[in-house]
């Protein structure tokens, strides 16, 4: 535990550094970035088969014949990307960037998690700071629902289109099927831009070998939003809305055991709001690019106690 604790304190000193003492104290509130594919990642990088963890678990994915033993699961996962973005907009300027997140989540349902991410250029530059909470209810065998709060820092408010975004609620829910699973997220996010954000996944996960390590999970989302920009310069609101993006990846997941496991996720996204920039930054040569090509390398760490 004391490498988590060291790993956490690093984050929160990152959080600190790039925040003001007004922002700081305002970091009691949360916000959030990503729950709609959180939940299909986490469910795929689980120490325990995917078939199994319908029959036999509980809400997050651990088995309940230890559940007497295991209260609560502490993870540590670091990525690396090729692009940032958030419903088919670009955060990192078209760079790759790195996260650590660290996450603690309690059998009955609640979770709180941190991550920082940095962008991979020439200099390095930190981009942002995550804080979450939530909590998850399992309804059934096939239901679970869901609501997240959560906090985003970033260094400055120009860094990216939707730096200006202070914190989000979002509500979801993700049925498990025998043929299909799917998950519909309202994600809401509050600042400059105040944007609403649906979206809908349909995936399903294959698995193979003799003891379940390797597992394929083919995807389909499509998310569609409604985004309320203020241009200072301009002294203008302006409202966009229709359809996002609509993305289609491939998440392969290898356990390594011992509480490791290692994925990759290629995506090819699909960007529907070519005016973005424009209204952004009132610059009629802004552009966006309508096709993109990521790809998501993870390592991640479970332990429970």
């Amino acid at each position: 535990m004391s490498i988590a604790k060291l790993l956490f304190l690093i984050l929160g000193m990152c959080f600190v550094l790039t925040s003001s003492p007004v922002e700081a104290a305002a970091a009691r509130t949360w916000r959030t970035s990503y729950l709609q594919l959180e939940q299909t990642v986490d469910s795929a990088q689980s120490d325990e088969p995917p078939q199994e963890a319908r029959i036999d678990t509980t809400s997050d994915g651990s088995d309940t014949s230890n559940a007497a033993h295991t209260v609560w699961k502490c993870s540590a996962k670091a990525q690396v990307s090729s692009m940032s973005q958030r419903a088919g907009i670009d955060l990192s300027a078209n760079k790759p960037t790195s996260s650590l997140m660290l996450k603690l989540q309690h059998d009955i349902g609640v979770y709180a998690s941190v991550e920082g991410v940095e962008r991979l250029s020439s200099p390095l530059l930190y981009q942002q700071t995550t804080l979450r909470a939530g909590y998850v209810y399992s309804a059934s065998d096939e239901w679970d629902l869901s609501a997240d709060v959560s906090l985003f820092r970033y260094p400055s408010d120009t860094l990216n289109a939707l730096a200006g975004s202070t914190a989000a609620l979002s509500l979801s829910a993700d049925y498990s099927g025998d043929m299909v699973d799917c998950s519909t997220s309202l994600d809401h996010y509050f600042g400059n831009p105040a944007s609403t954000f649906l979206s809908v996944d349909v995936s399903h996960t294959f698995v193979f070998g003799e003891q379940q390590d390797f597992s394929l999970s083919p995807d389909l989302q499509v998310c569609v939003g409604a985004d309320k920009y203020h241009i200072k310069k301009l002294n203008l609101t302006k409202t966009l809305r229709g359809l996002n993006s609509v993305s289609i990846d491939c998440y392969a997941n290898y356990r390594l055991g011992s509480g490791f496991s290692i994925g990759a996720d290629p995506m090819l996204l699909f960007s529907f709001q070519k005016d973005l920039l424009k209204v952004i930054k009132g610059d009629a040569n802004a552009t966006t690019r309508a096709t993109q090509f990521l790809i998501v390398c993870t390592l991640m760490y479970r332990y429970s106690f």
